[in-house]
């Protein structure tokens, strides 16, 4: 099965090929170690926020960055479905074909 799909693949014309993925970060997230020089102490800030993720969806093709969309919390399968029809779609052309990972929400 495997097979058939790598061979159906190198059919596929890399500039019609449209890859989807999301990340998320949080605020409050910081190093927990430091380097500075040998005997001096390192600083640094830590932001003491405890609010929610923040997570980006977009797409990346051969020209570049496609249409992006940032929601506060974590991605759902309603958000992932919201950011296909209303931010991708309606910019992706004929012909093109969109590859996502097996997240859950996908």
């Amino acid at each position: 099965m495997r097979s058939v799909w790598r061979a159906e693949l190198g059919r596929i014309d890399a500039e019609r090929l449209v890859f989807v993925d999301e990340m998320g970060a949080h605020t409050s997230l910081a190093p927990l170690y430091a380097y500075a020089p040998v005997g001096e102490r390192a600083f640094f800030e830590i932001p003491r926020n405890r609010g929610k993720n923040t997570t980006l969806l977009t797409s990346l093709h051969a020209e570049g960055i496609g249409p992006s969309m940032a929601v506060e919390g974590a991605t759902t399968s309603r958000v992932f479905e919201t950011y296909v029809e209303r931010v991708l779609a309606p910019a992706l052309r004929p012909g093109q074909v969109v590859v996502m990972d097996n997240l859950g929400a996908h």
